[in-house]
């Protein structure tokens, strides 16, 4: 399944004949398609004024939240549906971070920036936030737990690109390529140990999609 931006329509791979079958239109002002924590695919749109989300269906869109946008900093970066509500990231550094819950939107940075710039962002079932950030020329492991509350848990080095996404409660995926004096590759970050738990590969990793059951 994927968005086209050009066309505003959701496409679905036909295991049948090996296409892809437009079933479900959007606007221009959706900005992407994620996954929940209940295997269901969900849209997201923005139109500066609301956000809403809706579960893609091959039927149609089922429109389950709208409410009023935060006029978030940045560009779309991605978003994740817990139990608890939806979260919502953008790629600034100030006032990017949203839980959506009840109707009530959460902003976790509104005033103070969570590093120099921002790469990756990974929500856990539980609703934990982690990100990837540039700080004073190192990537870093960050938790997100508050406005102004964000602490370190790892440094990556100076280089390389990052891709983050959460395995389960207490684990982290990472991968990074092109990570010259650093950690590098594709590894499994324990939360509660806050430590690296296992190496699989430190050869280049480019890509990266964690499926949650």
């Amino acid at each position: 399944m994927y968005l086209d931006s050009t066309s505003f329509s959701i496409y679905f791979l036909n295991k049948e004949t090996n296409t892809w079958d437009s079933v479900v239109s959007t606007t221009n002002t959706s900005k992407g398609i994620f996954q929940g924590y209940d295997g269901r695919i969900y849209l997201f749109d923005d139109d500066v004024t609301n956000y809403a989300f809706a579960i893609i269906e091959k039927s149609g869109l089922n429109h389950i939240l709208t409410i009023t946008s935060p006029s978030p900093s940045g560009g779309f970066l991605g978003a994740y549906k817990t139990m608890q509500g939806f979260y919502v990231w953008y790629d600034a550094t100030l006032q990017s971070i949203y839980k959506i819950q009840n109707n009530n939107i959460i902003c976790y940075n509104q005033t103070v920036p969570v590093g120099n710039s921002l790469s990756q962002v990974a929500v856990t079932d539980d609703g934990k936030i982690f990100l990837i950030v540039n700080e004073f020329g190192l990537f870093r492991l960050k938790q997100i737990i508050s406005d102004d509350n964000y602490p370190v848990l790892s440094s990556f080095g100076p280089d390389g690109t990052f891709k983050i996404d959460s395995l389960d409660d207490n684990h982290l995926v990472i991968t990074s390529h092109g990570n010259t004096s650093g950690y590098n590759g594709l590894f499994i970050y324990n939360i509660s140990e806050r430590k690296i738990e296992k190496f699989i590969t430190t050869e280049d990793v480019i890509a990266l999609y964690v499926p949650r059951f």
